[in-house]
């Protein structure tokens, strides 16, 4: 959840580029004596959000869709619909 809070903090508050946050985040995820289950699913979220202009709480949703071969949600969220593999369903 701090990764998520930090990520809307900069992005909101700070106005921090999404490319940005992405490089900084991954460094400290990448730091050694970091312990973070499921890193490689918060850097390639990282990735999607910064290539994209989904939420990071929704590229990190896609990737673990991805990673867990789950290629359908249900969500009002539209931005679902930007995203290559995944087919949203209206609730």
């Amino acid at each position: 959840m701090v990764i998520f809070e930090i990520v809307f903090l900069l992005e909101k508050t700070y106005k921090v580029a999404r490319s940005k946050i992405r490089d900084d985040l991954q460094a400290l995820i990448t730091l050694q004596g970091m312990v973070l289950a499921n890193k490689q699913t918060y850097q390639r979220a990282l990735d999607l959000y910064a290539e994209t202009k989904v939420s990071f709480a929704d590229a990190y949703n896609a990737i673990f869709m991805h990673a867990n071969r789950i290629s359908e949600i249900y969500s009002w969220d539209g931005d679902f619909d930007k995203l290559s593999g995944i087919t949203r369903v209206e609730p």
